[in-house]
């Protein structure tokens, strides 16, 4: 649909996604505070909201903009970067209207998900995990799939730590991502992993760090069972 990135705004973005940001239609990532502002400013040269409306949502940190925005879900999907990405966006007229006529139902269950994250994170379970993701060359006119790694690490979030570095369980080039509660059950699945436990003080103190907190895992995991060991294949 998109050779020769016909039909795309340069190499970031497909033209109606340039078009819907345009219009306060954009990514989750892109909903920031300057373009909150910049719509509100356009929501009340419009006299889309009340001027009471317009004040309210000024005070309204972007956090919850977002939960609002994935309250409501997508209003469209557009093709974004050099792989053709089908990327969520959110209208900003939509959130607003959303915020201003459920912002009670919409605070107290946004309190509600502080809560539980404060409580899950300090009482953090970690686990091991594989993920196997696209590794891509080429150029950005001719992008190629060269091959995939497989990499082995601790998932904390959506996060799993390796000996490399760190990758999103969720991005869109990974394809695929195994959980365990065990290195037992990882070396089990993945035997190419097994016997790598050099790398495991130094993760568990990387995130001890990040989490400025004890660590607990699932599973019989015990301190001489990390592995950060990656294998690539075609």
């Amino acid at each position: 649909m998109f050779k020769n990135q016909r039909g795309y705004n340069g190499y970031s973005r497909s033209v109606r996604s340039a078009e819907a940001i345009e219009g306060h239609e954009m990514p989750l990532s892109m909903i920031t505070k300057d373009r909150i502002d910049s719509f509100l400013r356009d929501a009340k040269e419009e006299e889309y909201h009340k001027i009471a409306d317009i004040y309210f949502l000024q005070t309204l940190p972007v956090s919850i903009w977002k939960f609002a925005a994935k309250d409501l879900g997508r209003s469209s999907w557009h093709h974004t970067s050099s792989r053709y990405n089908r990327t969520d966006h959110f209208c900003l007229y939509s959130i607003s209207e959303h915020l201003v006529e459920n912002y009670g139902d919409i605070a107290k269950r946004y309190k509600n998900l502080k809560e539980n994250e404060k409580r899950e994170k300090e009482n953090k379970v970690l686990t091991y995990g594989v993920l196997k993701v696209e590794i891509w060359g080429g150029t950005r006119n001719r992008p190629k799939l060269e091959g995939h790694e497989t990499m082995a690490g601790i998932i904390d979030g959506d996060w799993l730590y390796h000996e490399g570095g760190r990758n999103n369980i969720y991005a869109n080039k990974t394809v695929e991502r195994h959980e365990f509660d065990s290195y037992g059950d990882l070396v089990k699945a993945f035997p190419q992993f097994k016997g790598t436990v050099k790398t495991f003080n130094k993760i568990i103190n990387y995130i001890h760090d990040l989490l400025g907190k004890f660590i607990c895992f699932s599973g019989d995991f015990s301190c001489n069972e990390f592995i950060g060991h990656k294998s690539r294949n075609n």
